[in-house]
């Protein structure tokens, strides 16, 4: 029986392995098609990204860039690295307020510095790096912590890794997919007690996404007691516990954005974030262009039409979540 038992184990973690494998070749096989296709149109339009502009750059015909990716590729010029982060410090330090640092264009120019103008290399150390991360992170949520069935991750992987918004990020040099992945290890480190890479990870999120940090500690505070308190934790604690977390995200929105913003933004983002419904969406503003060489357009409005029709047809129940 333990012999049989470790061979039914092994077999197990093989199956993992090679399906984790096949995630990632297919999931980077797409990537990488997407971001050719986007170094073709930057070089059929002539349109290197060494410039800067405010407006949004979707608009136009045949966009090679988005403008947040055009800003970090431009880069801070004002000040050095070192000098921005002590500023910032100090300013979050003086008003007591978290305040977004946003120090990833010091790395976009990083990688410039060591690539030049090969956007290959850009790409390869952003998006597709970022792409990985993500699929073995969630991979492992899914099938250590959740124990998720092996074909349900596989379904779940590959419907968030087709999905219009992750492909936008993907195929990108944008900070956001990164921006998870961060939280994602922040959730694993502390569940698992790694507390010096807990450290590294809320760093790096401190630098690029300070809101996040917050969520950060959240995790180490819940799973830093021992784990047999965990287990014998009453609904009531639970309860109590979520209102805590609740109590205390409102109360940093409202002492960040101040109260009349927050109440007048919030019933407009609420319908949005659980709904997917835009305004733009449901004046029917949000429309497909015929051209493949749009190609960063269209999956920016097919990310639109997504968040509404993945709410309609998502069901927990039949989920297995």
């Amino acid at each position: 029986m333990p012999c049989s038992r470790s061979t039914t184990l092994s077999n197990s973690r093989n199956i993992n392995w090679a399906l984790l494998v096949i995630i990632i070749s297919i999931s980077v096989l797409l990537n990488l098609t997407l971001i050719l296709l986007r170094i073709e149109i930057a070089h059929i339009t002539n349109n290197e990204p060494g410039y800067h502009v405010k407006y949004d750059t979707t608009r136009f015909p045949y966009p090679a860039f988005y403008t947040d990716e055009l800003n970090y590729y431009y880069g801070p010029k004002n000040a050095s690295f070192l000098n921005s982060l002590y500023q910032q410090t100090t300013y979050m330090f003086q008003t007591g307020r978290l305040s977004n640092i946003n120090l990833y264009g010091y790395y976009i120019q990083l990688l410039r510095k060591i690539f030049g103008l090969n956007l290959v290399g850009i790409f390869f150390l952003t998006g597709v790096l970022y792409n990985i991360i993500f699929t073995i992170t969630m991979f492992y949520i899914l099938t250590i912590i959740l124990r998720v069935p092996v074909k349900r991750v596989a379904f779940w992987l590959f419907f968030i890794e087709f999905s219009p918004p992750y492909l936008q990020l993907s195929s990108s040099w944008l900070r956001d997919l990164l921006i998870i992945d961060l939280l994602l290890l922040a959730f694993v480190f502390a569940m698992k007690k790694h507390f010096f890479s807990w450290i590294i990870v809320t760093l790096l999120q401190l630098l690029i996404r300070a809101y996040m940090v917050p969520l950060h500690v959240l995790f180490l505070l819940y799973f830093f007691p021992n784990m047999r308190h965990n287990r014998n934790r009453s609904n009531h604690e639970k309860w109590l516990a979520g209102i805590g977390i609740v109590a205390f995200s409102l109360v940093f929105v409202l002492t960040r954005v101040g109260f009349r913003k927050t109440f007048q933004e919030i019933p407009g983002r609420l319908v949005d974030n659980f709904t997917g419904l835009t305004i733009s969406l449901l004046k029917g503003d949000v429309t497909l262009r015929g051209d493949l060489y749009d190609y960063l357009f269209n999956i920016e409005m097919l990310s639109s039409y997504f968040y509404p029709i993945f709410y309609l047809i998502f069901d927990p129940g039949q989920s297995g979540m």
